[in-house]
């Protein structure tokens, strides 16, 4: 870390109080004891290559190529979506099975493959670049980053909600470890990094009941949402991991063990939209490296854990 980082400017706390209380309205003065009792501070430092988003004492440190980057991972992941979603609900009402001749076949799906390539394919220089200040083609129908949804259609306005849920749970896992550099007492890694993937998911999803009772909205329908924020974020995390990475390092669990552990918490029937979200994450990871690659026939939580058993054995071989 350069001196100049260390002098890094800590942004307004209420920025970051602003994201918190949207992603979790409930528990905004939980937060705000939270954050002052360890004296979390968060300070944008200068761009550089990789992936700047990490906890150093009490501080919290994150570069505007990172951020730039989970904001476009945001709206790929909102993309997976569009292209996979539909073909859940085809499957359902055709019994068709989905997989390289039903893609072909799709009038839509080569568009729709193109749009999110064309994400990926800036976020893919991304670890070998050092600044997103270089001149690059920024994505068709993905907005500039901005810090509300004026100006945005509808299906940007949900992209928008799942990535400000998406940066809160990562900004969350980096204040656990905050905590355990203040408390002196931490488990093992990789241990510890699973530990604050579960502080985050907690903080988010734990007061789901208590938001709907005063919110008057229905709880399964705030747990969908913020458990989708949560996928996309792993959804992020996946794709923010070297290849050589993804399988588990000594420091680091292996990423289908993160995707996964999102899945138990998650107590909704087996058609309910959220299970197409996260399945059409995944298996946009998978098709985009297997364009041949068949869905499993299943549906719900069983889909799911299924594809990430797909990257595990992936990352494992």
């Amino acid at each position: 870390m350069s001196h100049l980082d260390d002098a890094a400017q800590a942004v307004d706390p209420k920025c970051i109080d602003i994201l918190i209380d949207a992603a979790a309205p409930e528990k905004a003065q939980a937060w705000r004891e939270c954050r002052k009792w360890y004296g979390v501070s968060f300070h944008p430092i200068a761009d550089r290559k990789g992936v700047t988003l990490r906890a150093q004492g009490r501080r919290i440190e994150f570069d505007n190529k990172t951020m730039t980057w989970l904001w476009l991972l945001g709206f790929a992941g909102w993309r997976a979506f569009r292209i996979h979603g539909p073909q859940f609900w085809w499957r359902e009402i055709t019994q068709a099975t989905i997989d390289g001749q039903l893609r072909s076949t799709d009038p839509t799906y080569a568009d729709a493959e193109g749009d999110l390539g064309a994400i990926l394919y800036v976020t893919g220089d991304f670890l070998t670049s050092e600044t997103v200040e270089n001149d690059f083609s920024w994505p068709d129908g993905v907005p500039q980053p901005q810090a509300d949804k004026r100006g945005f259609d509808i299906e940007q306005q949900a992209a928008f909600d799942l990535t400000m849920i998406a940066t809160a749970y990562m900004l969350l896992h980096e204040v656990r470890h905050v905590m355990f550099n203040v408390d002196g007492e931490r488990p093992s890694e990789p241990e510890e990094e699973l530990a604050c993937d579960a502080y985050a998911r907690a903080f988010l999803l734990e007061g789901v009941e208590e938001y709907a009772k005063i919110s008057g909205e229905k709880a399964y329908c705030v747990l969908a949402k913020r458990a989708a924020g949560i996928a996309l974020g792993a959804y992020a995390l996946y794709e923010f991991t070297p290849e050589g990475g993804r399988g588990g390092t000594a420091d680091y669990p292996p990423v289908a063990d993160r995707l996964e552990a999102l899945f138990p918490a998650v107590d909704l029937q087996a058609d309910h939209w959220f299970w197409d979200f996260a399945a059409s994450l995944l298996v946009s990871i998978v098709v985009n490296r297997d364009h041949s690659a068949v869905v499993p026939d299943l549906n719900g939580r069983n889909l799911c854990n299924e594809l990430v058993g797909r990257l595990r054995q992936r990352h494992q071989t």
